[in-house]
């Protein structure tokens, strides 16, 4: 036999008399060989999986049974032959063992071991013999469930810190020792006070609640439920005859025992799992399996439901089939409640506003059944909630504070409301809703919740109240209805009238703003221009209940356009139709020259070197389309007119669209011009609410010039906003909001791309009534960074625009990268990656510490670089440029761990292209080393690879590591 330091190994099974400590044979003989690439053979660190987990994800068990025997072995000879090592590799026996586990629960590997990975990868023969092995039939430890479960207690400390991966701040155990209430009770009156006070949650759980899929992974714990969600019945079998833990499962339950089970731990169960799948034959296989029907996840105490309820809350839409087959089950319970909110099944059938659900789960149930939840909501109080918070009008003060439940079913927090629409398209399935449940004999809007509001309150406090459903009511029941809606008094004070006509009021100012905004008269008085005063009234209208939506207080953004030829310097400039396309073709085709060759009339050289869309109309839009297509113009759209955004991106027209305006459709459109000079600059007057901080910002941040565009020419400069601010001298301001204004203009100036000059020119000054001595200066010093943006709500609001904007620019891109590839046009999709990885990083750099965490507009930019890197690899791999491939990758995959924000899915994909690139090097190692083989007295390696010989082969005759 040769010597153990040769370069060749071969291990040779065979089927008919397999045994677990494989046979090392000479090269001589002439078995099947099955190639065993490194990654099976080599230690890794705790950021991959082990080499047994790759190996129970693999469709050839021999691999599997390969890295058991001898993984580790042939591991340690590996480590013989390298110079170097790495000290964060694990290179344990367990790695290449059954007992393997990654139990870092937010990184992108998340909590698994080799059995949980065969249940995921689907591969029944790989699970059979990981528990042959001697596996975990559980899958994962009990002290990780235990872990994990610590994260859904009731009444512990905030998650928060721990989102960065932090250790918790103690064991499940010691949280429970220091809890006075049981886990499964009542309702506190703290936590009913923790929804006060602007808090929103949905009806049925708490606000800021912990997800299911806080940790990767760890929803889908321990192996039953996986194996459930897999859809694999064999494999359940197998789990089950091993001795897996489903006691908690299969007998009803009424809280989690102190000596608690895997099972009584899980956040989900094998039947939730089942049905959030949408797989009923597992839900009708393990029926028969014994598992109990209204079994709940009592270690989530506060948002488990029943599987019945699961049907309804845990898919996207109704799962009728499943439903149907638990109701078959001898033991279904249809009156059971959440342990905690104690909501009916009931009560989430009216929050989907379905009418044939409602209909199907009321046979089952009677209406009446249902009652109130620990919060006091009945079905009718439910059926007029909002969807989410974006519907709610919370910028009224008293709507803030009054309504605090939306029915919102959806499994993560609302924190971003902006992003999802409060259009009224639900309006006909709430009237339907009503009437149903009004015909049904559910009538008592009367009844209050522990807030003090009634099923009308929750109707008065959206952003548009349901016409419709009110005249209904009206119609049916004229004088209760009015009574209520008049007289019924919250726990503020406030009756359904006042909620909806203080948004109402909220509604009219804003379009007031807009109305003026979009509508400017042609000039301006002479003299004080910005004091434009105008009678007030209280956001809270219950002290004049009759008068008319209260106009806002005012602040003034002055900006004019000023030129030589220009006589009064307070002239509001609005392109000639005439002129219009004039300045379209020459601007957008050549948006760097100097000057208008082209054009020659006086009136028209007021308008040169730059061009910039701040609103869009169809008008222009036609007239312009073509030029703008084949220009880099940047659109700018204010708002969806008629399908007009559609249009744009169809011509494969960049744009930045702001959907937060809703209100300018009712509104006539006009274009804006800004061409700044070096003599000349840009002013016009714009009137905005000093209360709707959001607005302005989306007025000066469409009449300013993006830091991305083109200069106008060799001396010139973006166009800079000269501000003064004036409130209403009969309206008192605090001197807080006053110094919140102040530090807002100064962060504008700093770092902003809208500019605050500092000028002799006093309207450059803010003025404020009862400080005029306390005015604006850009370098004044201010208190610590962090407190300063916590209140800078305005400047929060521009950089807002800002992200939104950047990550619009960045997804136009990768539509046109991914269009190229489509047409097989890689070079071209090359240059379009790399233009949008420069272009993000520009972004980045541009907003180091501004893009606070709170908009998350750092991760969605990371998300889209991520994208385009895994695009230039991908094409880089397609034109055979390994070497750049290797390049971006390394880029690609740097601090992977860490960026918990980027898909699952994506990095997955991402680590396959790593060990694609690397099988590619490996490939070319071995070509350039002998073919010859060298017979060893041991485990040996070949070309940086580990020969196993097999009688048992793959499908395709061998195993190739990728397709």
């Amino acid at each position: 036999m040769a010597s153990r330091t040769a370069s060749s190994v071969t291990l040779s099974f065979h089927a008919d008399e397999y045994k677990d400590d494989a046979q090392i044979i000479s090269d001589n003989d002439e078995p099947n060989i099955v190639s065993l690439p490194d990654d099976y053979t080599r230690a890794v660190t705790e950021d991959y999986l082990s080499p047994s987990m790759k190996a129970a994800s693999n469709p050839d068990h021999n691999i599997l049974k390969a890295v058991l025997s001898h993984g580790y072995f042939l591991s340690e000879q590996r480590r013989c032959d390298e110079e170097t090592r790495d000290p964060k590799i694990l290179d344990f026996s367990s790695e290449f063992s059954h007992g393997a586990i990654r139990s870092r629960g937010r990184s992108i590997v998340g909590i698994t071991t080799p059995l949980m990975e065969a249940i995921r990868a689907h591969l029944p023969a790989n699970v059979k013999i990981l528990l042959e092995a001697g596996a975990n039939p559980n899958g994962v430890p009990h002290c990780i469930m235990e872990d994990y479960a610590a994260l859904f207690l009731r009444f512990r400390p905030s998650i928060n810190g721990l989102i960065d991966g932090s250790p918790d701040v103690a064991r499940r155990s010691v949280f429970l020792e220091n809890m006075n209430v049981p886990q499964i009770s009542n309702l506190t009156c703290e936590e009913v006070e923790d929804r006060q006070g602007g808090a929103m949650a949905p009806f049925w759980c708490e606000e800021g609640f912990t997800q299911a899929c806080f940790w990767t992974h760890g929803e889908t714990m321990p192996s039953l439920v996986l194996a459930a969600k897999s859809g694999e019945t064999e494999i359940v079998d197998l789990l089950l005859h091993a001795g897996a833990d489903a006691i908690f499962w299969k007998s009803p339950q009424f809280y989690v025992p102190e000596t608690a089970s895997e099972s009584s731990l899980s956040v989900s169960s094998p039947l939730h799992a089942a049905i959030e799948a949408g797989n009923v034959e597992m839900v009708e296989f393990l029926l028969k399996r014994g598992f109990e029907p209204n079994t709940m996840p009592l270690a989530n105490p506060t948002r488990c439901v029943t599987p019945l309820m699961a049907t309804i809350v845990h898919c996207s839409s109704f799962n009728k089939e499943a439903f149907d087959i638990l109701c078959r089950a001898p033991s279904i319970n249809f009156e059971l409640r959440t342990p905690v909110y104690g909501v009916h099944i009931l009560h989430f059938a009216v929050a989907r506003l379905d009418f044939e659900l409602l209909k199907h789960v009321a046979g089952k149930t009677p209406l009446g059944n249902a009652g109130e939840t620990a919060l006091g909501h009945t079905l009718l109080h439910v059926a007029c909630m909002c969807a989410n918070v974006a519907q709610i009008q919370r910028h009224s003060g008293i709507i803030y504070k009054s309504i605090h439940e939306t029915r919102d079913l959806r499994p993560f927090n609302d924190t971003n409301p902006e992003s999802f629409s409060h259009d009224c398209g639900y309006f006909s399935a709430q009237t339907e809703m009503v009437k149903y449940l009004w015909n049904n004999g559910v009538r008592d809007f009367s009844k209050r919740d522990v807030h003090g509001n009634t099923a009308l309150h929750y109707l008065a406090g959206c952003r548009a109240l349901n016409e419709e459903l009110f005249a209904w009511l009206l119609s049916e029941r004229g004088s209760e209805t009015l009574c209520v809606w008049q007289e019924a008094q919250n726990i503020h004070g406030a009756t359904p009238k006042i909620l909806e006509m203080a948004s109402k009021a909220r509604a009219h100012r804003k379009a007031e703003t807009w109305r003026e905004v979009l509508e400017m008269p042609p000039e301006t008085p002479h003299g004080n221009a910005f004091a434009m005063s105008r009678p007030t009234a209280d956001d809270h209208p219950a002290t004049n209940a009759s008068a008319n939506p209260p106009p806002a207080l005012t602040q003034m953004a002055n900006l004019s356009l000023s030129s030589d030829s220009a006589p009064d310097q307070r002239t509001l400039l609005t392109i000639p139709p005439e002129i219009r396309d004039n300045i379209v073709m020459e601007v957008l085709l050549n948006p760097a020259r100097p000057n208008f060759e082209a054009v020659n009339t006086p009136t028209e050289t007021t308008f040169k070197n730059y061009f910039s869309i701040g609103f869009v109309n169809k008008q222009l839009y036609a007239t312009a389309k073509d030029v703008v297509a084949i220009s880099k113009g940047l659109v700018i759209i204010s708002m969806n007119w008629d399908g007009l955004t559609k249009d744009i991106e169809t011509a494969g027209i960049p744009i930045v669209t702001d959907h937060h305006i809703r209100t300018v459709t009712f509104h006539s459109m006009r274009i804006h011009v800004n061409f700044p000079t070096l003599s000349k600059k840009v002013v016009k007057s714009i009137l905005v609410l000093a209360s709707d901080l959001p607005d302005i910002s989306r007025v000066l941040r469409a009449l300013s010039l993006d830091a991305l565009h083109p200069q106008t020419h060799a001396h010139g400069e973006f166009p800079r906003i000269s501000m003064q601010i004036q409130f209403n001298e009969e309206v008192t301001t605090t001197k807080q909001d006053q110094i919140r204004l102040l530090r807002s203009l100064k962060y504008a100036n700093s770092i902003g791309s809208i500019k605050i000059l500092k000028s002799d020119d006093p309207s450059l000054q803010v003025i404020l009534p009862g400080y005029k001595g306390f005015q604006y200066v850009p370098g004044m010093q201010l208190s610590g960074y962090i407190d300063d943006c916590e209140k800078c709500q305005w400047f929060l609001a521009i950089r807002k625009i800002d992200g939104d904007d950047y990550i619009s620019l960045s997804d136009w891109k990768l539509v046109h990268a991914g269009r190229a590839v489509a047409a097989k046009n890689y070079e071209l999709a090359m240059l379009r990656y790399t233009e949008i990885v420069t272009f993000i990083g520009l972004c980045q750099l541009k907003n180091p510490t501004v893009l606070l965490p709170i908009f998350d507009y750092d991760t969605l930019l990371d998300i889209r670089s991520f994208r385009a890197g895994i695009g230039l690899v991908e094409n880089s791999i397609l034109l055979k440029k390994w070497k750049d491939a290797r390049h971006h990758i390394v880029h690609v995959l740097q601090d992977i761990d860490h960026r918990e924000w980027i898909p699952k899915e994506e990095k997955r994909h991402a680590e396959n292209l790593l060990f694609k690139v690397d099988e590619y090097y490996c490939r070319k190692k071995v070509a350039r080393k002998s073919a010859k083989t060298v017979q060893v007295s041991g485990p040996t390696r070949q070309g940086g690879r580990t020969v196993v010989e097999s009688d048992v082969l793959g499908q395709h005759g061998g195993y190739t590591p990728f397709s």
